[in-house]
């Protein structure tokens, strides 16, 4: 603890030093008024709709008319696809990575918890030499923390492997574009 706070003194006087010995600047981290230049945005074509590249196209979208109709079918095609799932009834692989998310959430909040108290250990010890938090991690980590970890990734695990062997993966869940060959 010594030799670092020496190191931090000897750190800080040779910062001084350099700032009251530089030539000519009393902060040399602030840069002089005449090394500034003005900030100036180019003009984006965008800006004016009737002057960009597309300005013989602006205003010639589809009428009010079409949009609607395309509402109207995308919602009736939706509706169709909710009514194949519920008279399918419920499918027994969804309702287990449904349920695996509901435990892999509650146990990834407890493993925060967790993370909070080996940190709060670690700081009482290296700060205040206080032994009792991480001792009592230490104590807890064998009987549960371990497997509470091993628990958590072997679920995760598993709710990949089911999620890949049924196709019922989300597009661009967790994990982005990886493909994980099971």
């Amino acid at each position: 603890p010594k030799a670092a706070m020496v190191a931090v003194a000897v750190v800080a006087a040779c910062t001084v030093a350099a700032v009251a010995l530089a030539p000519g600047l009393s902060r040399p981290w602030i840069l002089p008024a005449s090394r500034l230049r003005p900030i100036v945005a180019p003009r984006m074509a965008l800006d004016d709709p009737t002057t960009g590249p597309d300005a013989d196209q602006a205003g010639s979208g589809p009428p009010e008319a079409e949009l609607l109709e395309d509402i109207a079918r995308f919602k009736a095609r939706d509706t169709e696809r909710a009514g194949a799932a519920d008279a399918a009834g419920p499918d027994i692989a969804m309702t287990v990575i449904n349920g695996l998310g509901v435990v892999l959430t509650c146990n990834f909040i407890i493993i925060v918890g967790l993370f909070l108290w080996f940190l709060t250990g670690a700081v009482a010890q290296l700060a205040a030499h206080v032994d009792g938090p991480i001792n009592a991690f230490r104590v807890a980590w064998d009987p549960f923390i371990l497997p509470l970890l091993t628990t958590h990734m072997a679920l995760t695990f598993l709710s990949k492997g089911i999620e890949k062997a049924t196709g019922k993966e989300q597009a661009g869940g967790v994990g982005g574009n990886w493909d994980i060959k099971l």
